[in-house]
């Protein structure tokens, strides 16, 4: 048996768990969108908090700024439409720590907190699961909804996070993270973008996902962080925490 240490600070998953982490923004006013280096580009205005952000970088995807936390604020990220266990976004300003105690973030961070029912055995979602996942699902905006970022060809979007376990758990079941978009309501999963073979979950060391957008339509339907954990014999508290979303 493999006891995974326990790692401090999260709130309730259960486990058999599938997370989602979408992206979506309007091009023009974007609620809360801010980016600690972005702010000053050619015709961009930021807000932290909950006013209007008009965006032009004209260099397409406009309001795809790419997000920090350091200001202590959510930068307007909600949960998506397809969520099921989600709780509303927080910002824990402490330094994030992995199970060794080390420091991997100094925060502030996006904590996604999350609450799972254990699925059935006969239940083993992959990305190329479609809907299958969707009892033990969260979905995350990582941009404000109504964000129409129009074509993103050339754009690279990356996720640094960190997935915590508190307490401990025998035998890592299978569970796994990766970035995916939907076509005509049904998610669809980005090859470039997928970690299900390696352990993700309660690593010493943090977690990136980069998904290259090579046509005019991909994102148009959203962007979405993915994430689920199978099997387990009850409720098990993590926390995703999310460092940053880059776009370059």
């Amino acid at each position: 048996m493999t006891t995974l240490a326990p790692v401090s600070k999260s709130a309730g998953f259960v486990l058999a768990a599938a997370l989602t982490l979408a992206i979506g923004c309007d091009a023009n006013h974007v609620l809360g969108v801010a980016d600690s280096g972005a702010a000053g580009a050619a015709g961009a205005t930021s807000d932290s908090g909950s006013g209007d952000v008009t965006t032009d970088s004209g260099l397409g995807g406009g309001c795809a700024w790419t997000i920090t936390f350091a200001d202590g604020t959510t930068h307007g990220l909600v949960i998506g439409p397809h969520n099921h266990v989600f709780l509303d976004p927080t910002i824990d300003t402490a330094p994030t720590k992995n199970y060794a105690t080390q420091t991997v973030f100094s925060g502030p961070t996006l904590a996604l907190p999350a609450d799972f029912a254990v699925a059935p055995s006969t239940i083993a979602p992959s990305p190329s699961s479609g809907t299958a996942p969707d009892p033990w699902l969260g979905e995350l905006m990582l941009l404000p909804a109504g964000c129409q970022p129009g074509s993103l060809v050339g754009r690279t979007v990356t996720v640094k996070l960190i997935w915590l376990l508190d307490g401990t758990l025998g035998n890592v079941p299978g569970h796994g993270l990766y970035l995916g978009t939907y076509a005509n309501g049904s998610p669809v999963a980005y090859a470039d973008a997928q970690v299900t073979t390696t352990r993700t979950l309660n690593t010493l060391a943090p977690i990136t996902l980069t998904h290259q957008f090579t046509n005019a339509t991909d994102g148009a339907e959203g962007i979405f962080f993915r994430a689920y954990l199978l099997g387990g014999d009850g409720e098990t508290p993590t926390t995703i925490h999310v460092d940053s979303i880059t776009w370059q």
